[in-house]
């Protein structure tokens, strides 16, 4: 595929809701039809010698790869069992390659592999002795040259729905893959995961089709509304960022995510009682006081939606409507599957506006042109503002 900025430019412009929302529904076959060459892309670029002595990892991306990081950040964490953090490409960049050592792992990722932020967070850290793993679709590319190790997601067909959750599901499996060199995992533990992985498309499927009447019944209800806010925590908090997004991309109206507890302590104030509140919450740690905050919204007149385990009745029928999930995999794995709802949700309601996607019938955004492949790269680490030397790395153990 043509990663050129002029290129993406064009395929943006050609976009309509009504093809948004048919990539969408179109997600469960590419992941069903994408998987082994996943597993082989992990398997085949790690060894035993690349996962010795990692004390950290980091997950660098923007935009739907900064999500695909932050819903697979636990996985990684759970799996490796290493401090996992999610970070955007700039703040990696420019604020955390400092302090690493040659015990963190960066895994940066940018489809082009030459996204200016992308490529300036991998050579800083790295700069600053981290091992840099790139994921990319571009193995010429300028990332893919910086990193140690590449990772080649295999193209999706031209579906642009479908990105966010197979470079999850690679994540995944890059997650996977190391655990069991490392000794965390068997092999038959190992192949275990994989199998459950393996069997997401049914249950994306399924929920696609179990959501879609009443997501479009929502589109209708919400048409000019001014604001769609997402709740979730933990793993979905990544489907709540990654919902925002596509509302922002596919409607044009503001959104945003907010972790389920914040909003009693920030959102609940505001007056306006028209906008919804799509609250992600797959039965996990957090489903208490997710049922709770639906009960706080019910009482202030706010319109609520949960996207919940289709068995969840009691959980479901406190909201205003329900968007039932069917999902069998880990609360780890699980936003493969729940972001599907958001998703849905957010391209019908561009279909029902009449929304352009991308804002493609706006000249100024045709004036600006394509901005993320452009602008000031950093060189050379930023001097420390506090503190004194950068933290040393220790000598590295075997594991």
């Amino acid at each position: 595929m043509n990663n050129s900025p002029d290129a993406h430019r064009d395929r943006q412009s050609a976009l309509t809701s009504e093809r948004l929302l048919n990539d969408t529904l179109a997600i469960p076959e590419s992941v069903r039809a994408s998987f082994d060459s996943l597993v082989e892309v992990a398997d085949r670029a790690l060894s035993a010698v690349d996962v010795r002595g990692i004390d950290s990892i980091l997950l660098g991306g923007s935009g739907d790869l900064y999500h695909s990081a932050l819903s697979t950040e636990f996985a990684f964490e759970r799996l490796i069992g290493v401090r996992t953090a999610a970070v955007p490409s700039m703040s990696l960049g420019l604020y955390r390659a400092r302090s690493l050592t040659s015990r963190a792992v960066v895994i940066q990722l940018s489809f082009s592999g030459k996204t200016t932020r992308a490529v300036e967070a991998a050579s800083l850290a790295r700069l600053a002795g981290a091992r840099v793993w790139a994921l990319t679709n571009d193995a010429t590319s300028p990332l893919a040259r910086i990193g140690e190790l590449c990772f080649v997601k295999p193209e999706t067909g031209g579906n642009e729905a479908a990105g966010y959750p197979i470079t999850m599901l690679l994540l995944y499996l890059i997650a996977i893959k190391v655990a069991e060199l490392r000794s965390r995992l068997s092999r038959a533990e190992a192949s275990a995961l994989r199998n459950q992985l393996a069997g997401a498309a049914g249950d994306m499927q399924q929920t696609l089709d179990q959501c879609m009447t009443q997501a479009r019944e929502l589109a209708k209800r919400f048409i000019g509304v001014n604001h769609v806010l997402f709740l979730s925590s933990g793993p979905t908090f990544g489907s709540a960022v990654n919902g925002s997004a596509r509302i922002l991309e596919a409607v044009g109206v503001n959104s945003a995510a907010q972790d389920i507890e914040e909003w009693a302590h920030l959102n609940r104030w505001v007056e306006e009682t028209t906008s919804p509140c799509l609250i992600i919450a797959p039965g996990g740690p957090s489903r208490e006081r997710a049922a709770e905050i639906l009960d706080a919204m019910a009482a202030l007149g706010k319109p609520s939606v949960a996207i919940a385990p289709d068995h969840d009745i009691d959980f479901g029928t406190r909201a205003t409507a329900w968007l039932p999930v069917h999902c069998s995999l880990a609360e780890e794995f699980s936003p493969l599957v729940y972001n599907l709802p958001g998703e849905l949700f957010a391209h019908l309601l561009g279909v029902a506006s009449n929304a352009n996607p991308y804002r493609n019938n706006v000249d100024a955004y045709h004036r600006l042109g394509e901005i993320r492949w452009g602008g000031f790269i950093r060189t050379t680490l930023p001097e420390v503002g506090i503190g004194g030397h950068p933290v040393q790395a220790e000598s590295d153990p075997a594991i």
